[in-house]
């Protein structure tokens, strides 16, 4: 997203400095996140965090969407973007330690680690060669916007399943 973020913006008429501001936000923001769910692991469970965090990503990612241009109500959406975007961005590495282990056991991650390792960097790899191609087959970033929503949306979704099963299986 970062990646395509800056373009989004410059096509938007944002300047190239402001875009790269804004994309290099997300950074910051994204150590607050990590900041913030580390305080408050104590009080909320991973899952629940990972999932309200995949939630305010998928809301947040269309809402640029809302307007046009670079005038204060669309500088309002990126904002928007940018601090939910970047407050989650991130996490889903910092938690997927804890989940694993929760889900499959100590004596499991290794392996189990080791594969979803493949999916993620299989998915950074070829996530900003499709958004790309994305663009380009549809005349703009919206439809990166609303894919990486619906995809963020779908893994929050998943996760939730992912829990309910885990939680019925343990009480069994």
């Amino acid at each position: 997203m970062t990646v395509i973020l800056v373009a989004y913006l410059t096509d938007r008429g944002y300047t190239l400095p402001q875009a790269t501001a804004a994309a290099g936000a997300v950074g910051a923001f994204q150590v607050l996140g990590r900041l913030a769910c580390t305080a408050l692991r104590p009080r909320f469970p991973a899952q629940r965090t990972a999932i309200l965090l995949f939630v305010a990503q998928a809301v947040a990612l269309p809402v640029p969407l809302l307007t046009t241009g670079h005038a204060e109500a669309a500088t309002g959406t990126v904002v928007t973007l940018v601090v939910f975007f970047g407050l989650g961005y991130g996490l889903p590495d910092l938690l997927r330690g804890t989940l694993l282990v929760d889900y499959y056991g100590p004596g499991r991650y290794p392996r189990v680690n080791g594969i979803v390792a493949i999916f993620v960097v299989a998915a950074r790899a070829t996530g900003p060669l499709l958004a790309g191609l994305g663009a380009a087959a549809f005349g703009g970033h919206s439809a990166t916007l609303i894919g990486a929503a619906a995809l963020t949306a779908t893994g929050a979704y998943a996760l939730h399943r992912a829990h309910r099963a885990f939680t019925t299986e343990s009480r069994e």
